[in-house]
């Protein structure tokens, strides 16, 4: 169920909730936005309806203005701050050998998980090795099967690319793949899904923006 609720005696009868809806299964009814019972299920949750209402008159899920963030003289980035952080990002090839703050991995994760995906499916699964004894172990176990799959004639193509880095590996130590930073993190989405791989990618890419 949606508990959509509309407010009777605060509402003003704009329509911009309906005119909002991107589904647009929100209809004006007497003055009133209402969602037909046989439409609930087209709903994608997106709330833009509730963040829309300039009277705090709708709800939906539960969720009205009153529980959400008034970005109204909040301190937001202007867009020269934006494309400064944009092009001033680097890819990171060598790291510290510490693990990071449990907390700082969940707190980035949990922004992440506020990334557009398609058709708002948020069904994403953020999987995180937090210690760095388990990550390394994990990049023995990846090597290992590597080493497995290169050293087999033929090879698909694919996978000839990884020649070199096995042999890297077992000669001299060098880590191209893990590049021996302290923490994994894979996102995969159900495939089902919308659009599985692009979601998995906007949210990487948006974690390592936070990052």
């Amino acid at each position: 169920m949606l508990d959509f609720n509309v407010d009777v005696e605060s509402c003003i009868s704009c329509g911009q909730c309906a005119s909002e809806c991107p589904a647009m299964i929100i209809v004006m009814d007497d003055g009133l936005p209402v969602i037909h019972p046989d439409l609930e299920q087209f709903c994608i949750e997106c709330l833009h309806c509730a963040a829309i209402c300039s009277e705090k008159s709708l709800s939906l899920l539960g969720f009205n203005k009153d529980k959400g963030v008034d970005l109204k003289g909040a301190d937001m980035p202007t867009p020269d701050q934006l494309g400064l952080l944009v092009k001033s990002r680097r890819t990171t090839r060598n790291y510290q050998q510490r693990s990071v703050s449990v907390t700082l991995i969940d707190d980035i994760i949990e922004t992440a998980s506020h990334a557009p995906s398609g058709h708002n499916d948020r069904k994403l699964l953020f999987s995180v090795t937090r210690e760095m004894d388990i990550t390394f172990a994990l990049r023995e176990k990846v090597y290992g099967r590597l080493a497995e799959l290169v050293e087999k004639e033929p090879v698909s193509e694919d996978l000839l690319m990884f020649r070199d880095i096995v042999v890297a590996w077992k000669e001299t130590g060098k880590d191209i793949l893990f590049r021996n930073a302290p923490h994994f993190l894979v996102v995969s989405a159900e495939v089902e899904s919308a659009s599985p791989l692009h979601d998995s990618i906007i949210a990487l890419s948006t974690f390592e923006l936070c990052c």
